[in-house]
This record gives C-alpha cells, structure tokens and sequence, in this order.
C-alpha cells in the first residue's frame, strides 16, 4: 500500500508539472484516447521490464503489470485502467504461459486462476482509484460552494454593518478578548475617532476610559460579567477629546445559535443631551418603521395592545387574510383563531424576552397544517419602556413538504436495495438447487455398469432441473419485459375452460408429488373472457403452484369460478400456511415473499405472484389476497372482465404434426463444445447424420462442401457471426433447400425479429425443447426446401 501511495504522489506531482510546462499534452477529460493509449504504453513498458529482469519462465509477470494498471487508472481513471488489466492479463497469458506465445485452450486454463486474480485486482483498484477522483471533485464542487456561502456571509457582514451604522446609539462589536471588530458610524462621529486607529484595538485601552484607572477597572470588570452570560448597564463619564460626557452603557454577550457566547456588544448613549437623545430615538423609531414596510420578509410591528403600526408587503401577502392594509386593526381581530400558545408569546416579550422557533407547527382553523420560521422581540418607546413587539414570520411549509418526501424517497430506496439485496441471495439459492442434482446425476452416469433404470432416473433428474432453470429464467424475462411495457398480449375470445384446464394439468404433477386434493367448480354454462391464452394460463398454473407449495402434504386445494354480468371471478383457495395480515399489503410487490426463513423450503424468488399482479392488469382486471393469518390458508381472487358473445364460438386447436421418419444430414454449430456434442449425439441417436462446427468460417466451408438438410447454428460465434454465416449460405444456391435454425441464448420478440431477417427460418431458445426440435426435424420435406414455401 505505501509503494502504491508512493506511486500516485509521483504521477500526480508529474501531471502537474506537464499541466505547467506542456499543457497541451494534458486532455480535456479523463479516460479520453489520450489516457487509453497511455495505458497501453504503460503496459508494455512493463512488458519490456519483465523481459529485462527475469527468464520468460520465472514468473513475476503480474508484479511489473500491476503498478502499470495502478498508473493508468491514476492517470485516466476506470476506462483506461479497465485497459491496462485486460491487456496486462492478455500478455501474461500469451508471453509467460507455457506452451508460450500461444492462446489455445490448454494455455488460458493453465492462466485462468492467476489471470482471474490479476484481473479482480486491477478492477478493484481501478474502481478505487476512480472513486478516489470522483471524491476529490465532489470535495473541489464543495469548496466552490462554501467559497460561495463566504461571499454571501460577507454580504450579511455588510448589510449587518450597514444596520448598526444606522443606529442612533454607540455600537461596538468585540470578539470574546475585548478586541473591537467593528464599530458603527455614530460612534466614529461622536468620538471623533478614525475607524482605522480603533479597529482591532482593545476596547479597554481607548482613550476615553484609559484616562483614568478606576474607569477601566470597570469596563474590566463589565467585560468579565458579559463573558460569564450577564448584561450590564451603567451610567459613567468618559473623556472625549478634551470633554467629559456621561454616557447610558451597556455591555451584552452575543451567542450564536447553539447559545455559546461568540462575542460582545457593547452599546452607548450619550445621555448627556436628553432632549437630542430623545429626538433621535424618535427619528430611530420612524426608521424602523419604514425598515418594516419596506423588508423584504414578512415582518409586522404592534404596540403594547396588539395592534398593528406597520406591515410589509410580505406579511401582508401571507397573513393579511385579505386585508389591503393592516395598521390601526388589532391582531387578535385578525386572527380570531390564532392558538392560545401565541397570545402566551407575546405576553412573554411584552414582558422583555426576545424568543423565536425555527420550525413551529401551526394548525390552522380548517385543520390544516402550517409550518412556521419567526421571532418576536420588544421594541422600545422614547421613554425607555417597551413599545410594543416586533414580529416576523416564515411560511417554510413547502420547505417541510419537500424534507418529508426526501426522507420518503430516501426510505423506498433504502427498501428497494434490501429487496434488491435479498433477491440476489435468494437467485443464487435457487441456482444451486437445481444445479446440485444435476451435477450428482453427472457424476452418477460416470460410472460404470449401471442399469437402464438407474440412468433413466439420471437422465429424468436432468430433465427437471433443466426445466426447473428455464422456468427461472422464464419468470425472470418476463418481470424484465412486463416492467417495461414489451409484453404484448395475444387477445382472443376465450372460454374458461380453454385456459383453466391446461393451467390444472401443468400443475398436476406437484398437486401429485405433495399427495394434495384438488377441487375445481367450474360453471355449467360457457364463461367467457377476452385475453390471452398463454398469459391466462400462467396466472392460474402461478396460484395453483403458490397454493401447492405453501400447503403442508395432504392438503386441499380448490380452485372455483364465478360470474356476473360483467366480470368474472377466478377464485383459488388452499388450507395452507396462510398470511399475515401485515403481508397483505405487500404481497404482489416484486421480489417479495411473506417468509425468508432460512431453510428456504418453498424455493421461488418472490416475483410469481408480481407477475400475476401485472398480467392480470394488462388484462384489465385486478387481484386480490385475503387470509385469516396464518395456519388460516388462503383465498386468491382474480376479476376480470366477462365477454358476452352473441353467437358463442369454440377455440380451434390444431393437431400436432407428426413426426417425419425422414433421416436427415444436420450441421450443429456451436462454440461451446458441450452444447454442440451433445445435441449431436442426441441427434445421431434419432438416426440422423450430424456433423459439427466450433466456429462460423468453420461452418460456412462444411455447409458449402457437405449441403446438409438441417443446420442448427448459435448466434454468438467467434471469426464468423452466425447473421454474417446465414447471409453467406443464402448466397449459394446449392443450400437453397436447407433448413436454417438459429439456436441461441437471446430469447428476446427483437432477437426473434432480427435472426429471421438476417436469413434464418427458426429461432429456438437454449436450453433447447427437444420434443419441439424434433417436430421441426420432422416437418422438413425432402424437396426443395426454399422453393416450396
């Protein structure tokens, strides 16, 4: 660790100095093709290093390629450290792994754990390092806008200077060690002093209370009391030039909003001249008058009873109730319903307290609710009485609204990643499952001498867990394409019976396996829906399952049908665990499942019944769950709208083809040689002629030499795309009459769309239905294939 801080210190003191002296080779953004071929460069560099210090056969490849990788995520963040690791690993694989300069299979799986290793490291690293930077800048935006917050405070140091340069009394602004920070305008006048002989000057050790030690042991002694938390007010003489002149003092801590005292405030009048002092205060009172109308938030003054001398335009707009103009109304008149508590507040501060709430909730008289930021203080009359108060106020109601919806939003995703959290737990659970027996199978069928029945079990056991898995990733595309609208649905007139009874027979065998009984009622005269068949029936297979699984053995489950004259009721019911009420609510929610117990013994992944919720509104209808609790069973109930028909018709169902004898030459192509030489031996079992290719050029020459009736070839081939390879065998007319199915992966309705455009005649899906190839096989007729459809 301390090599690679050592490291990044000496690529970003080097970048800097570029940045100084050669600008021009610094790019615009990180991870640019500036920073890719760096990382590049970086690599081999420590390509030729590793050459220089150790034999080809010694190892340390990934010792000179790692501080590579580290440099160029330094340098250029994920992207090209992303490059430096996969390059890092293609050249210890290709240089340092025997048999060398060679990337056959034997090579990459004698590399595969180091090269695995190196590759995690370099991603977490680069993912690190590129977090490290985005930190960095999210700190530089900060400092941005703190340095902003700092031009504003100096604003508010400002219009605070302002304020106080307009007081008529004399106003002094010291820190906490008696030092002056400011001083106001009337001060500078009275005392003649300059602003810059006083500034950061001791309060104490002015002139005019310097003059004589019995005055300044006092203001000492006045200071020491303010620091404690007490206000002082004294009258004494001070010496002004050659004058003696009695001032009213008071010295007062200043406290910031945690209450802690930050500094003092002392204050003077020259009491001296009563009548200009009284004068003033007069002048003073008008100003703050004016300063009132003319703020620009809400604030209102009132006199000792409570009515109104003068409001600003914005009290008026959001408390004057209506009122053009306020003055000479009493407040309590205005505000007929105001709350008990805001009588009891002005009470207090007509008594001399200063109070104020940052966040006060008001209930208004229609049982709204309003948030309010105010602070009422006195303001004192020409006979140094309490006047009356000063109110001001702030509607933040909006600004509650928005914090509560952020701490709701922050708390649906808090929830949305633990749900996302369980379900990867629960996907991996549901993996293994199958993947456990059919693994076991495997190594059973490795044995020698068994009996026809115990590989017939083997092979069954294979069969199930390989449905089991394609029923998964089923489910899972199906949630992907319904939560972004790509479902849609086959619509036909339907009877119940059309879609009820094939959801009833898939799940027989686990109504079987779990020695259930099943009631189905069904109504005696046709009942129809419009909808879609497929979709229809898996809602229904999907709550019978739901129902077989959480009921324990031996239990019952019915499933029953109900109409009225405008919908249709589905009800599927079970003895079962049951819910809990508080389930209910959440029950159709993606990835939910009411019990996460460990043991896991129902299986799923908590989106059956989602998707049932989601289909059955595509459907226009809803669904609904109700249980007594749990051990109480359970009741599904889907509604949806009934079709009437005026002439009732019979679905038509066709006949499945049958097999053609036909025996056939069929081209498997596949790069997974697994897929490929087992659907080739299970063909070749079938009696057919396979061949087989691992890769598109491979192909498109057998193809051409052997002209097989049936090519089953994957999509994602290395060399040779099999769109580029179907494109190329439809250019020669000696294939015109072969049978070209894509075998892939990509199940999507545009994976569909795209692999029949680019030449194919099918598209099946892996794991590939063997029954349903086998039906293609059979409808392959043996005279020009192309020509005749």
């Amino acid at each position: 660790m301390f090599i690679l801080k050592t490291l990044a210190i000496v690529v970003l003191r080097f970048k800097q100095w570029i940045a100084v002296h050669l600008p021009f080779l610094i790019p615009k953004r990180r991870g640019g093709i500036h920073h890719m071929v760096l990382s590049v460069v970086l690599i081999a560099l420590a390509l030729m290093v590793r050459f220089s210090i150790a034999p080809v056969n010694a190892g340390l490849q990934y010792v000179v390629f790692f501080p590579a990788v580290t440099l160029a995520a330094v340098v250029g963040g994920f992207k090209p450290g992303l490059l430096a690791t996969i390059s890092g690993a293609f050249f210890a694989t290709y240089f340092f792994t025997p048999p060398y300069h060679s990337i056959s299979m034997e090579v990459l799986q004698r590399a595969f754990g180091g090269n695995m290793v190196f590759l995690m490291d370099g991603l977490v690293v680069s993912i690190s390092i590129e977090a490290m930077h985005r930190y960095r800048m999210q700190l530089a935006q900060e400092l941005k806008k703190s340095v902003d917050v700092n031009s504003v405070l100096e604003e508010s140091t400002l219009r605070l200077k302002n304020i106080l340069d307009n007081q008529f009394a004399y106003v002094v602004l010291l820190d906490t060690h008696g030092v002056i920070l400011e001083v106001n305008k009337s001060l500078l006048d009275w005392s003649r002093y300059r602003r810059e002989d006083v500034i950061n000057q001791y309060f104490y050790d002015l002139p005019c209370w310097s003059y004589n030690k019995t005055v300044q042991a006092q203001l000492l002694a006045a200071i020491d009391a303010a620091l404690q938390g007490k206000t002082l007010r004294y009258d004494v003489a001070v010496k002004i030039g050659d004058d003696f002149v009695v001032i009213d003092f008071q010295i007062s801590p200043i406290r910031n909003k945690e209450g802690r005292i930050v500094g003092l405030l002392p204050v003077a009048v020259d009491i001296s001249l009563r009548i200009k002092a009284e004068e003033a205060l007069k002048k003073s009172r008008a100003q703050l008058k004016t300063f009132v109308s003319q703020a620009p938030i809400a604030i209102a003054m009132f006199d000792r009873n409570m009515n109104y001398l003068e409001t600003s335009g914005r009290w008026l707009h959001d408390f004057g109730r209506g009122y053009a103009n306020l003055n000479g109304l009493n407040h309590y008149q205005v505000y007929p319903d105001l709350p008990e508590k805001w009588k009891q507040v002005h009470q207090q501060c007509l008594s001399g307290a200063m109070l104020k709430n940052d966040e006060d909730l008001w209930i208004q008289a229609d049982g709204s609710k309003c948030w309010l930021r105010w602070a009422v203080m006195p303001w004192i009359d020409e006979n140094d009485a309490i006047g009356g108060l000063i109110m001001s106020a702030e509607d933040i109601t909006g600004r509650k609204q928005n914090e509560a919806h952020l701490a709701e939003q922050a708390w649906q995703l808090q929830e949305t990643d633990r749900r996302k959290d369980e379900f990867l737990a629960m996907l991996a659970h549901e993996l293994r499952n199958p993947l456990a027996p059919i693994s076991n199978a495997v190594e059973i069928l490795k044995l020698t001498d068994l009996q026809p029945a115990q590989i017939a079990r083997c092979t069954d056991i294979i069969k199930r867990q390989v449905k089991h898995l394609a029923r998964l990733v089923d489910d899972l595309l199906d949630v992907s394409r319904i939560s972004r609208g790509l479902v849609e649905l086959k619509k036909e007139s339907l009877e119940v019976r059309d879609f009820i009874l094939p959801a009833v027979e898939t799940c027989q065998p686990l109504i079987d396996t779990r020695r259930h009984t099943f009631s189905l009622a069904l109504p005696p005269d046709p009942v129809w829906v419009e909808g879609d068949r497929i979709r229809l029936a898996q809602i229904v297979s999907n709550l019978i399952n739901n129902a077989a699984k959480y009921t324990e053995e031996g239990g019952h489950i019915g499933l029953s049908v109900e109409a009225s004259s405008s919908e249709v009721c589905i009800h599927v019911s079970d003895n079962g665990s049951g819910i809990d009420p508080a389930d209910l609510s959440c029950l159709f929610d993606l990835f939910y499942q009411a019990d996460c117990n460990i043991d896991r013994a129902q299986g799923g992944l908590g989106i059956g019944l989602s998707l049932v919720h989601n289909l059955v509104a595509k459907h226009g209808g809803n669904v609904q769950a109700f249980s007594a609790g749990r051990g109480q069973g359970s009741e599904f109930v889907v509604r949806l709208p009934r079709l009437i028909l005026s002439t009732p018709t019979s679905p038509i169902t066709a006949a499945p083809a049958a097999p053609s004898p036909n025996k056939l030459c069929i081209l498997v192509v596949d790069d997974n040689r697994d897929v490929t030489e087992s659907l080739a031996f299970l063909l070749e079992n079938d009696g057919h002629q396979v061949l087989t290719a691992y890769d598109g050029i491979f192909a498109l020459e057998t193809a051409q030499i052997k002209r097989p009736d049936i090519i089953l070839m994957d999509i994602g081939l290395p060399g040779m795309d099999g769109y580029a390879v179907v494109q190329a065998l439809r250019q020669n007319h000696e294939l015109e009459r072969s049978m070209l199915i894509a075998l892939t992966g990509y199940g999507q309705p545009d994976d569909r769309k795209k692999s029949i455009a680019s030449g194919f005649d099918e598209h099946l899906v892996k794991p590939v239905d063997i029954e349903k190839l086998r039906k293609l096989l059979a409808s392959y007729q043996t005279t020009s294939f192309h020509e005749s459809s």
